[in-house]
């Protein structure tokens, strides 16, 4: 990342602010680093999207089924700590966190199901990252 001069901020967090191995992604405790995983994709999806998806499967008789609800636009984890550290005006050391995994899921029979993509927009993880990092920052500091 670049320098922007002296008031640029370093990510500082008594707590981890995002601490999800899931994810792929930890943003450390006080020093401001990040340990990524390389390789690791995610498929960042808002709950309340997730219930909505829900809702219009099980109103159209689909209560039974196994699908994936997922947007399908899986991004690289490392894209998604420049989105973090973006939305909070922040910057971070990288750290390897090894490598991670693929979770794109396979979104045909949802689309199937819903007769249409409910997740057009395949930059989708920014909204999500949007709405939640800067609560997750107020909670943490």
């Amino acid at each position: 990342m670049s320098h922007h001069g002296a008031d640029e901020r370093v990510l500082q967090c008594r707590e981890p602010l995002v601490d999800r191995p899931q994810l792929g992604v930890r943003i450390g405790r006080v020093d401001g680093r990040v340990v990524v995983q390389r390789g690791a994709i995610r498929d960042l999806i808002d709950s309340a999207d997730v219930a909505r998806v829900l809702s219009e499967l099980v109103a159209a008789g689909h209560d039974r089924l196994t699908v994936n609800v997922a947007t399908g636009h899986a991004v690289d984890t490392s894209v998604i700590v420049d989105e973090i550290c973006s939305i909070l005006g922040a910057e971070v050391q990288r750290e390897d966190g090894g490598p991670g995994e693929d979770q794109t899921l396979a979104v045909g029979r949802l689309h199937e199901l819903l007769g249409r993509d409910p997740f057009p927009d395949p930059f989708e993880y920014r909204r999500v990252l949007a709405r939640h990092v800067p609560v997750l920052a107020k909670q943490r500091s």
